[in-house]
């Protein structure tokens, strides 16, 4: 074999002269890569605390927006009767009509409160609960009365099953023996 025919014949090897690194080595080498600045850091938490911020805002404006959108409606249904006010304050009639005409309007007021939620109540006849009532007087009775109530003077509302205000009542007590 000629020196041409050993070289075609032979296998170059190359061995890598880097020792191979264990795999503990590596993770410590990929989390070094990782770890980050405290810059770094203090520029996302700002970022994060801007983002928060502009959500409160923005949050906070369509709360305002509803609300403020939701009053429109309710008092834009509410012109109808202060049209129908007016012009009973304009009319020239006897008493009995002027009455009638307040009567329609109250109506007409008080349903369309209904349909936003309103609700009134009195509950005559019915146990006093301090939870939707406010006492006003209390007046002696029979046993049978005894803790319910006895007269509504002022009319308790709800809206949406939410207390807007209590019912101011007269209640009746048991007379005592004496």
């Amino acid at each position: 074999m000629t020196q041409d025919n050993k070289k075609a014949y032979s296998v170059d090897i190359q061995i890598d002269k880097e020792p191979v690194k264990n795999e503990l080595d590596q993770r410590q080498e990929a989390a070094a890569t990782e770890i980050k600045p405290e810059s770094d850091y203090l520029e996302m938490l700002q970022r994060l605390k801007a983002d928060f911020d502009n959500y409160r805002k923005r949050t906070e404006k369509e709360k305002s927006d509803l609300a403020q959108y939701v009053r429109g409606n309710m008092i834009k249904s509410l012109l109808a009767i202060l049209d129908d006010f007016e012009r009973l304050l304009e009319t020239e009639s006897d008493g009995a009509k002027i009455k009638a005409g307040a009567h329609m309007i109250y109506k007409k007021f008080f349903s369309t409160l209904q349909q936003f939620g309103l609700e009134a109540f009195s509950d005559q006849d019915k146990p006093f609960d301090p939870n939707i009532h406010e006492a006003v007087s209390v007046l002696p009775v029979t046993e049978e009365k005894d803790g319910k109530i006895i007269e509504t003077w002022q009319k308790g509302y709800r809206l949406n099953e939410r207390l807007l205000r209590p019912a101011q009542v007269q209640v009746g007590q048991k007379k005592t023996g004496g």
